[in-house]
């Protein structure tokens, strides 16, 4: 499905990122996706974040690497070995779920300013 419209949403706390990506890439509530996912109260791996996708009815594969400007996906980030970060990747725009209210349109600039380094994009399958 052609994703026409992105309602986005904000994290609640330090661990739900990838709730929230879901949540804006599938067009479903926060709700809807937290209801999905097995674990509660830490950050979703990447094995967790395909099989939540998954159950709501989308399956994705992860590509390694830069996004080119026509993706759109979650894109996975990297801090260093344990502090991981997703944010949405809409054809060359980044919205982060801690501040989506800021629309970044330069992912090199975002994930510099951020101190992130892109790992790769899940797409849909």
């Amino acid at each position: 499905r052609e994703l026409v419209v992105v309602h986005t949403v904000t994290m609640r706390d330090e661990a739900d990122c990838a709730v929230c990506c879901l949540a804006m890439l599938l067009g479903k509530t926060y709700a809807d996706v937290l209801a999905a996912c097995r674990r509660r109260g830490e950050g979703l791996s990447d094995y967790q974040l395909r099989r939540v996708a998954r159950r709501l009815g989308c399956a994705m594969r992860f590509r390694c690497g830069a996004p080119d400007d026509d993706d759109v996906g979650i894109l996975s980030l990297e801090r260093g070995e344990d502090d991981t970060h997703v944010a949405v990747y809409l054809r060359g725009i980044v919205v982060d779920p801690r501040a989506p209210d800021e629309l970044w349109i330069d992912v090199d600039a975002y994930a510099r300013d951020r101190g992130w380094t892109v790992r790769g994009l899940w797409v849909r399958k």
